[in-house]
């Protein structure tokens, strides 16, 4: 139901009340990590290693959040673990490919996420990888292609709706690259039709609207995508900041609101509705709080 906080609860009080509960541990580590905090992912994910030393899951668990912290060198044993634990496990090879990447081993980074793809035709994490290593090593002219020949294999190996409409916003991706905004819009519709509930794929349909200046337009998908991830301050954030393009201070305000209130040190968000505050008499401490907090959280920007 996309209530992280409640079923973080519950998972909390199932480990409490059996801490050799592998499945409770599991969903923590993975909690943490799309909590950003992730020395508590790999504390969990380190205690799942503990109670199965021959289970890949651990180890995955533990790379990510190794490679979240940029140590990258225990990042790179992890996944590695995982993947002679099991070899087929595609997301611990697309997890080593991006810490790869990271570090601008082209090279073994394309290897891996070409495994990758191989043992799984709709791993869409593996296609984004392996597209920034084309970009990023003058194969430019090969993503497309590439990626409209993933899609195709995929297709044919029957992939679930969600993970062809992953492969679908990565196609988008290509157009994009290519300056084909008509063909990225299609494709993201596409991918729409196929998984309505995904919030990345309408914000990057409202992204490419942005950059076409269609403000309205992006305003509204950026509201669809919050809907469905009422939990992202960035996505609030950027649906603010579309509010005020369109001359909706009283929108945008709310939206700011929300930005802050899931992440005080969104600098950003509390930037902007310091803004909004010091036009207000009766908000003027209130926006003098919020400045402070935006300074410390962007100590570069002006």
């Amino acid at each position: 139901k996309n209530d992280a906080a409640r079923s973080k609860d519950s998972f909390l009080q199932a480990a409490r009340l059996d801490p050799k509960n592998y499945q409770a541990q599991a969903a923590l580590a993975s909690l943490m990590q799309a909590e950003g905090d992730y020395a508590s992912a790999l504390s969990y994910a380190q205690t799942l290693q503990t109670l199965a030393p021959n289970q890949p899951e651990g180890y995955f668990l533990a790379g990510g959040a190794y490679a979240a912290q940029q140590q990258y060198g225990p990042a790179i044993a992890n996944f590695k673990k995982a993947l002679a634990l099991a070899p087929a496990y595609s997301a611990a090879s697309t997890g080593l490919g991006m810490v790869y990447v990271t570090q601008r081993q082209w090279k073994p980074a394309e290897d891996i996420f070409s495994a990758a793809l191989k043992t799984n035709p709709a791993d869409a994490s593996a296609l984004a990888g392996l597209m920034a290593v084309y970009q990023n090593t003058g194969q430019t002219a090969r993503i497309l292609p590439f990626v409209q020949q993933q899609l195709a294999t995929a297709e044919a190996a029957h992939a679930s709706p969600g993970a062809l409409a992953q492969l679908n916003a990565q196609l988008a991706r290509a157009y994009a690259v290519q300056k084909n905004t008509a063909q990225a819009e299609a494709v993201l519709q596409k991918a729409l039709q196929l998984d309505p509930h995904n919030y990345n794929t309408y914000a990057m349909l409202g992204t490419l609207y942005a950059q076409q200046n269609e403000n309205q337009k992006a305003r509204d998908q950026y509201a669809k995508a919050a809907a469905q991830n009422p939990t992202s301050s960035g996505l609030w954030t950027m649906l603010g900041m579309l509010d005020e393009s369109i001359h909706q201070s009283a929108d945008a305000e709310q939206a700011y609101l929300k930005a802050v209130a899931l992440d005080p040190n969104n600098g950003i968000a509390s930037n902007n509705l310091a803004v909004i505050y010091s036009s207000q008499p009766d908000k003027i401490e209130q926006a003098l709080v919020l400045a402070q907090r935006a300074k410390r959280a962007l100590p570069s920007v002006a």
